[in-house]
């Protein structure tokens, strides 16, 4: 397989097309944002403003920048990405950044397309791929508005998780394991994917990010000092504790789903061993999966290589991370990858008609929810019942069906070698 996301991004008429639409939408976006008067970034002002106080010996922690619930999770080290934007004012600093937001959900959306068209659709047409960005765009137009709105970190982060597992695909190992703990630094919930990699025997990327997470810790003492370094990093992981001492509160979380049911059959309290068990089982359903995989490839099956399986099974962790953690709206766009593959497929193959429905009361679902379309009180419904989560784990279980499907059908799925 000669990945070729790179070379994919030359400009021709469609890429051409591509980057109008999105520029045009991110373009309008702005303008009403500002006759609205709702060009905020409430999320973005959190980082800016704990980014000042880092530099000033502020509090950093446990302070509510901006709104209310404007307190800063992240680690110590993700502060310092921000300072060379803390140095401008901020009505300069945010549309610094509302920019690079918009530079990053177009390069990964034509990154996402171009590498999953390289690996699992190689002879489809460009013109197909320009429909499937211009798809993917349209049914994850719910995060994204969040992600412009907050100015949040989701897309940036897309930007490090897809390109280490093609670096991964590359033997690049260094580069790929520093890229997925840079992005662990910034979101613990990327953790989830290390049993995938235990379970791969990726023993040297483990080894590589424990090292770079180790180091990206112990990196912010340079310039506080170990003793202020280590309260910091103590009153992170008290943040984060408190921020999900309960994930049944996330409406879109498997574990409100679950706890619902239960809760109207017998009443409990849920505690700790209440997430643990839920998350273990979805664990040994992995395990058993990416099992059959191996068995497979060792077998020699045709079109069931060890590449091509093991970035499916990452993107498909990936997709579910919002559903195993609390999280907002945006994060939802880590589907991005397996939503691209569903659209390749459905214009590409010859789909049976239920995929088809069901794909699109997926998508519905999933990114419905915006509430100048549905009204207030729909909205408000969607939301409370985690109807974009249900709509996420729809488009993971059609993805596994259609990666399947893919799979055992020779004139799906090209053979090529990786290089």
């Amino acid at each position: 397989m000669n990945l070729s996301c790179f070379k994919n991004f030359k400009v021709s008429i469609t890429t051409s097309v591509f980057i109008l639409v999105l520029m045009l939408f991110f373009a309008g976006f702005f303008i009403l944002q500002n006759i609205n008067g709702r060009f905020w970034l409430h999320d973005f002002e959190v980082y800016y403003s704990a980014s000042n106080a880092l530099a000033d010996g502020g509090q950093v922690y446990g302070k509510a920048f901006g709104l209310d619930s404007g307190y800063y999770k992240y680690s110590p080290i993700v502060l310092y990405l921000f300072l060379p934007l803390a140095v401008f004012p901020f009505g300069i600093a945010k549309v610094i950044y509302f920019v690079l937001l918009c530079l990053s959900i177009l390069i990964a959306i034509r990154f996402i397309s171009a590498f999953i068209r390289d690996v699992f659709f190689p002879d489809t047409f460009e013109m197909i791929q320009l429909k499937v960005q211009l798809l993917m765009f349209l049914v994850c137009l719910l995060p994204f508005y969040y992600e412009l709105h907050l100015g949040n970190i989701n897309s940036l982060l897309l930007l490090l998780v897809v390109p280490s597992l093609v670096l991964h695909q590359q033997g690049k190992v260094i580069p790929a394991a520093t890229l997925l703990a840079l992005a662990v630094l910034v979101k613990p919930h990327f953790l989830l994917f290390f049993p995938l990699l235990v379970f791969r025997k990726e023993f040297k990327f483990i080894g590589i990010s424990v090292i770079v997470l180790l180091f990206g810790l112990l990196s912010p003492s340079v310039y506080t000092g170990l003793a202020t370094n280590y309260q910091l990093h103590q009153d992170w992981l008290t943040t984060m504790m408190i921020h999900n001492q309960s994930p049944v509160t996330g409406f879109d979380t498997i574990y409100s789903w679950i706890y619902r049911i239960i809760d109207n059959i017998i009443s409990f309290q849920p505690g700790i061993w209440f997430s643990f068990t839920i998350l273990g089982i979805f664990y040994m359903l992995l395990f058993r999966f990416v099992h059959r995989n191996m068995e497979r490839e060792q077998a020699g099956h045709e079109n069931c290589s060890r590449q091509r399986n093991f970035v499916f099974e990452y993107f498909w962790v990936l997709a579910v991370i919002p559903n195993l953690t609390v999280t907002d709206f945006e994060h939802f766009m880590f589907s991005l990858p397996l939503i691209s593959l569903l659209f390749f497929y459905l214009l590409s193959q010859k789909p049976p008609v239920w995929i088809t429905m069901l794909s699109v009361i997926a998508f519905v679902l999933y990114g419905g929810n915006i509430r100048d379309m549905v009204g207030k009180t729909i909205s408000a419904w969607m939301t409370t019942n985690g109807i974009l989560g249900l709509g996420n784990m729809m488009i993971v279980i059609l993805a596994l069906i259609v990666w399947r499907k893919v799979r055992q059908n020779p004139s799906q799925l090209v053979s090529k070698v990786i290089g």
